[in-house]
């Protein structure tokens, strides 16, 4: 119950989340191309001082790994006896 209360509040606020992701992207993308930074991507690990390939690591380990998440997922789907399983039968 608590878990589509919270869902429902989230779609009375969905104009308002997008309307500022889009500010958002925007203003990074206005940044990007004032300090001529490739991409969006670039700009924000050069202002870290760190390189493009941790993050292109990090995704590609995450990709690399979901059959293991999808396997957990699976047993803890079988162990709890529910047809239907959703994120918050993960708690």
């Amino acid at each position: 119950m608590s878990y589509e209360n919270m869902y429902k509040a989230f779609k009375a606020l969905s104009n308002t989340i997008a309307t500022n992701y889009i500010y958002n992207v925007k203003t990074d993308w206005f940044y990007t191309k004032e300090h001529k930074y490739t991409s969006c991507l670039d700009a924000e690990f050069n202002a870290r001082n760190l390189s493009e390939n941790v993050y292109h690591n990090l995704v590609k380990n995450v990709e690399n790994n979901l059959p293991v998440i999808h396997k957990y997922f699976k047993l803890l789907k079988d162990r709890s006896g529910l047809n239907d399983f959703t994120v918050y039968d993960t708690g």
